[in-house]
């Protein structure tokens, strides 16, 4: 009987043995990153691509990701599928997105021993999804948030062990398995400059084609759309109505709308074609008076030469044909006053630029410098009166939709 009792409480040590290792490891807390979403309406489009590239960048680590929709709510959903407390997170990241295309970033980390600061300062930064084509605003604003969180937290620093299980499920993920693109990680060694270490460092992060600060690394989305050639309206082609004049050395001055379409070609050439109508302002002569009208079309090449996600600045090559109608309006009834048609040609170049207004307005304005090689002429008694003749100098101002 002893000896039954003593094998069976060898047994249950070997058991106790083996089994305490397993359970304290089962019993290791994974950090929590809670993620808050503060809006005043509903939740962005970009919100839960955003939690995924996040999820899928930190679960590599180690790291859970709590998400709560708004900072008064109380139920949060971790990444692993269990739940967690608002109080027991180890960092939080608020989202402020009072504007869809500004959201705000604000990462802290609470203090590991009570009266400490070391780790409960707060980062901010804001980062402009402006300039980045909707399918980026997610990657975009998970790239930034990773990259603060590393920068300012030392548990989001992966570990040599988690690349190398990052490189393996690139290489071969699961069957049914749903992958996201991770960000790229600037180099460890480079030195964050002595301001970003300051508490409540604050940093602007625009997505499009502006440098970013020393030790700053840019978003993905910056390659995809803001930094590419062209990226100045960030759409392939543009719809645009303009208030247009043309002033012409041989006296005749018109002005008129115009309606215009623009398709990029290539990166850094948009190919435009525009239609239009022109009043030609009332000249007075010898005889009486002439006036007219005219509709041009035509056609424009623009070469890109600086662009930027907020502004760019092309070259111009135009050609347009005038099909103007002059009307003579005589002094008296002993002079004959006639009507008549006139086909001409005029071509032009010189600058165009571009403002956005919102991510898919645009403000366009346009000075060039030309000449007619056929020109159309109205007369008074054998003298040119209006005539499309000499320099001549097109101005134009207008709205343009990306499409």
């Amino acid at each position: 009987m002893r000896r039954a009792l003593r094998r069976a409480f060898v047994a249950a040590l070997l058991l106790v043995a083996l089994a305490a290792p397993r359970l304290g490891h089962a019993t290791d807390a994974r950090p929590v990153v809670r993620v808050v979403l503060v809006t005043s309406g509903d939740s962005p489009t970009w919100f839960d691509g955003f939690v995924k590239h996040l999820e899928r960048e930190l679960g590599l680590r180690g790291i859970e990701v709590a998400v709560v929709r708004s900072e008064r709510d109380s139920g949060i959903r971790r990444s692993g599928g269990g739940s967690a407390s608002p109080v027991g997170a180890d960092a939080e990241l608020v989202i402020d997105a009072p504007s869809a295309l500004r959201p705000t970033l604000r990462f802290s980390v609470p203090p590991r021993d009570e009266g400490s600061t070391s780790e409960g300062a707060g980062r901010v930064r804001q980062v402009n999804l402006a300039g980045v084509p909707a399918d980026g605003w997610s990657l975009a604003l998970a790239v930034a948030a990773d990259e603060l969180m590393r920068s300012n937290w030392p548990r989001a620093v992966p570990s040599e062990a988690a690349r190398a299980a990052a490189g393996e499920a690139k290489a071969s993920p699961g069957a049914g398995e749903e992958t996201f693109p991770t960000a790229s990680k600037p180099p460890e060694q480079a030195p964050r400059p002595a301001a970003a270490q300051a508490s409540g460092e604050t940093a602007i992060i625009s997505a499009g084609s502006a440098p970013f600060g020393e030790g700053e690394t840019s978003a993905a989305a910056g390659e995809q759309g803001a930094r590419s050639p062209g990226a100045g309206s960030g759409f392939r082609s543009t719809l645009g109505a303009a208030a247009a004049g043309e002033v012409f050395a041989g006296g005749q001055t018109q002005v008129g709308p115009d309606v215009r379409w623009a398709i990029r070609a290539v990166p850094r050439l948009e190919v435009e074609i525009r239609g239009g109508w022109r009043r030609i302002v009332r000249r007075d002569t010898t005889n009486g008076a002439v006036a007219g009208s005219a509709f041009v079309a035509g056609g424009a090449l623009k070469l890109l030469v600086l662009g930027g996600a907020r502004a760019n600045l092309s070259f111009v090559g135009r050609a347009d044909l005038l099909r103007a109608a002059y009307s003579g309006e005589a002094r008296n009834g002993t002079i004959d006053a006639t009507s008549g048609n006139a086909l001409g040609f005029v071509v032009a170049a010189g600058p165009c630029g571009r403002l956005a207004l919102t991510r898919s307005l645009g403000l366009d304005a346009e000075v060039l410098a030309g000449a007619s090689p056929m020109a159309i002429t109205a007369t008074d008694a054998g003298n040119a009166v209006l005539s499309t003749n000499g320099a001549a100098v097109l101005a134009s101002l207008g709205l343009s939709l990306g499409l």
